[in-house]
C-alpha cells in the first residue's frame, strides 16, 4: 500500500466538491472575505483528520467524519466518490431505458 498525504486528501477533497458542484475553494473570491458554504474540506489535529463541510459564510463548519486516520479519510473520499458515480450511472441507465420504452 502507498502512503496516504495530505495532499491526496486535498485532491479527493476536490474531487468531491466538484461531483457535488460544492465550491472548490474555502474561501470566497467576491471580495467579502468569507467562506464558501458547501465547501468540503480535511482538517487534521492531534494525529487525526475530520472530513467538514462549512455551513456558513463565517466559517461554521458541521462534522461529515471525524477521529480518522489519513488512509480512512482517504476511503471515506473514495466511497463518497464511488457512490456518486454509481448514482449517476443508474440515473442515466434509466434515462436510457425510458427513452428505448417511448
Amino acid at each position: 500500500m502507498d502512503r496516504i498525504t495530505k495532499a491526496d486528501l486535498e485532491v479527493l477533497s476536490k474531487k468531491l466538491n466538484q461531483a457535488t458542484n460544492n465550491p472548490v475553494e474555502r474561501w470566497s473570491n467576491d471580495g467579502k472575505n468569507g467562506m464558501n458554504p458547501g465547501h468540503i474540506f480535511t482538517q487534521g489535529q492531534y494525529g487525526y483528520f475530520t472530513i467538514q463541510r462549512i455551513s456558513n459564510e463565517g466559517g461554521g463548519c458541521s462534522d461529515l467524519r471525524s477521529g480518522l486516520t489519513k488512509r480512512e479519510a482517504y476511503e471515506w473520499y473514495m466511497a463518497a466518490l464511488t457512490g456518486i458515480e454509481l448514482v449517476v450511472e443508474g440515473a442515466l441507465k434509466d434515462k436510457a431505458r425510458a427513452k428505448a420504452l417511448a
